[in-house]
């Protein structure tokens, strides 16, 4: 043999590892190896590894004079109370929820006395606004041409509407205007069956600056 070998065991393999897994007796160690020279040798001399006996460390506690001091003197103590120190500056209730801030907001809150029938805004005290209100509203749905009047289809319900009163008041509170709202009951139709796809024809801004553009060069007229 090589000056330079060692003798080992046989003891097998490695996963994920090219190379003999070997004992050295010597050095009492496991070794990997690919230069391998094998002796089948019959009698194997078996090394028993004997545990070591635990080490036993003997010591003493000691208890320190101190602590005894310590404790003597704590129980001749007597135990002191402390005072609770109480602040004496007065309180005062933030500027944003003083009494008249707070309760002229809550007043406009309750005082929403809004009719909601056509018969409380006609017997109401400002009855004759609320007329005068309604009436401008049936002019203007008139004039902009709202609806057109058509024969009611077969096996089909007209749908209900209703006024709608608000009163539009300015920054101060006071009621400056009185409006009156006629709106249709469109929580009633069904989809697909009373109406099918809904679309509303929206003019951009770039057609109609393309328009403006357009109307000079060919000498058109705008309306």
């Amino acid at each position: 043999m090589d000056s330079k070998s060692e003798k080992c065991i046989f003891i097998g393999y490695k996963d994920g590892l090219k190379g003999y897994k070997l004992w050295n007796p010597v050095t009492r160690k496991v070794v990997y190896s690919r230069d391998v020279v094998f002796r089948e040798v019959k009698d194997v001399i078996k090394h028993e590894v004997q545990p070591k006996e635990p080490v036993k460390i003997e010591f003493e506690l000691k208890e320190e004079e101190s602590d005894s001091v310590a404790e003597e003197e704590s129980e001749d103590e007597e135990p002191q109370t402390l005072a609770v120190r109480r602040s004496v500056r007065e309180r005062r209730q933030p500027e944003r929820y003083s009494p008249s801030a707070f309760c002229s907001n809550f007043a406009l809150s309750i005082t929403d006395d809004d009719p909601r029938t056509v018969k409380e805004a006609v017997d109401s005290e400002d009855g004759k606004l609320w007329k005068e209100a309604m009436i401008d509203e049936m002019a203007s749905l008139h004039k902009n041409e709202a609806w057109d009047l058509v024969e009611l289809p077969a096996r089909r319900k007209p749908i209900g509407s209703k006024w709608v009163f608000k009163k539009k008041t300015n920054a101060e509170g006071k009621v400056e205007k009185y409006k009156a709202g006629l709106v249709a009951k469109g929580y009633s139709q069904v989809p697909r069956i009373d109406f099918g796809d809904i679309c509303s024809p929206v003019a951009k801004v770039t057609s109609i600056r393309l328009l403006l553009s357009v109307a000079p060069a060919f000498d058109f007229e705008v309306e």
